[in-house]
């Protein structure tokens, strides 16, 4: 197995991206494609089984099957490139066993000018990764 790290950093200042819509189309696009919800095991003979999760499952207990996190980072916090390389080499961001394929980080950046008026929105150079 092998870690495909996508990052993406919000460029407008003038318009902002909703943290709940994101994790709802995350959701939506995990339900729809059953390769993102296949869990890999073995069984008592030690042959490969390949077991796609049921989509009820997936509606009630949506944390088990994907990761989805926030990480709000200080204005005295170390460099972005070290969290990012922190985090892609955690051990527990996927498990085959249970069908966790995909996770999802998003770091928001704190300015100490600036408060958040809304917590579920990102702001010009917040990361999704």
């Amino acid at each position: 197995m092998y870690v495909i790290p996508l990052l993406y950093r919000l460029t407008s200042s003038s318009n902002h991206l909703s943290i709940n819509r994101l994790h709802q189309a995350l959701h939506a696009v995990i339900k729809k494609h059953n390769i993102l919800r296949t869990a890999l095991y073995l069984d008592a003979n030690t042959s490969l089984i390949q077991h796609c999760l049921d989509l009820n499952h997936i509606h009630h207990s949506s944390s088990n099957v994907y990761g989805f996190t926030i990480l709000n980072l200080s204005d005295n916090n170390q460099n972005i490139n070290e969290i990012i390389k922190e985090i892609l080499n955690q051990s527990d961001l996927f498990d085959l066993s249970k069908g966790k394929v995909i996770h999802c980080h998003i770091i928001r950046q704190y300015r100490s000018s600036s408060s958040f008026e809304n917590d579920d929105l990102l702001i010009n150079d917040d990361l999704i990764l």
